[in-house]
């Protein structure tokens, strides 16, 4: 049996040591501000600085999967015996996951004796770093690959995403909503939680006016859906605002025990919900179908 190495994209988000301490392959997922751009690893552009561009009024785009960046990982990975478990962003928001399909087929040409397994994870941020975490902790249990790649088809969907967005306008540049509903939600004073449903799409699970409502929402939703023996930790991520982080993550650490890990909301998620938006992961309830709200008339 090969070892095997267990890599991602710069859509996965946890502590910068984690991935430094398990020496975390990343495949390149490049961010495009007023049309330079940042691969994130040789050219690369903080999440403070991203965020203040933003503010600015900078425009931002992002990228699929680098294909020759992910060949060239790969191909040193197989190179020294090794097989590859991906954890793949969400499907539902990205076609990187289909892009993946033909690099695959290529390696597996070259090598095949060795194991390529991508996963379309139907997670990003936060909940595909909690997903990584879970997959080295396995690795260095002695899980095999197949056991691991297993575990993660059969359980990705118990990994949840919360947010909420301060600023409509990135949505609706993102097209998550159209600009009648961006302007009448911005002068109601509407602030979104969205949510990955079961498909991995972004959907409003959530509408009300305020922030502190929002993030009482978001919070009762937490304590609606997690599962706490399942978790370790719970990660709060959030775009150049951890004070509101901090005060979120004080309550959930009180209501349910748990150590609440702290980072920056990933560029590539960032570009698209804008600054000053809070996110939560963690494992919960497997996600079912959910409704997404129409943004312009708040439930409370």
């Amino acid at each position: 049996m090969n070892k095997f190495v267990i890599t991602t994209d710069y859509t996965c988000d946890i502590d910068n040591q984690f991935f430094e301490d398990n020496n975390i392959v990343r495949v390149v997922m490049p961010v495009s501000i007023d049309g330079v751009e940042y691969d994130l690893e040789s050219t690369k552009i903080s999440p403070k600085e991203l965020y203040d561009k933003m503010r600015a009024g900078a425009t931002c785009k992002t990228s699929q999967v680098n294909q020759f960046d992910a060949i060239t990982k790969f191909n040193n990975i197989l190179n020294e015996g090794n097989d590859i478990l991906h954890l793949c962003f969400s499907s539902g928001v990205s076609s990187t996951f289909e892009n993946f399909a033909s690099t695959v087929n290529e390696l597996k040409k070259k090598f095949p004796n060795n194991k390529v397994i991508v996963i379309d994870t139907l997670c990003g941020s936060g909940a595909l770093g909690i997903m990584l975490y879970d997959c080295v902790k396995m690795q260095k249990e002695g899980k095999s690959i197949d056991e691991i790649a297993e575990y993660c088809e059969n359980n990705k969907l118990c990994y949840s995403h919360y947010y909420v967005v301060q600023d409509l306008a990135h949505l609706k540049k993102g097209g998550r909503i159209n600009a009648i509903e961006a302007t009448i939600g911005t002068i109601l004073g509407i602030k979104p939680v969205l949510s990955l449903d079961y498909s991995g799409k972004i959907n409003v699970v959530s509408k009300v006016r305020g922030s502190k409502k929002a993030f009482k929402a978001m919070i009762d939703m937490v304590m609606k859906n997690i599962i706490i023996p399942n978790n370790d930790f719970l990660i709060m991520a959030h775009s150049d605002c951890l004070e509101d982080a901090i005060d979120i993550g004080k309550v959930l650490a009180e209501r349910t025990g748990l150590e609440v890990k702290y980072c920056d909301l990933t560029c590539l998620i960032g570009a698209h919900v804008g600054p000053n938006t809070v996110a939560v992961f963690f494992k919960g309830h497997e996600r079912q179908g959910q409704q997404s709200l129409i943004l312009p008339f708040p439930a409370q």
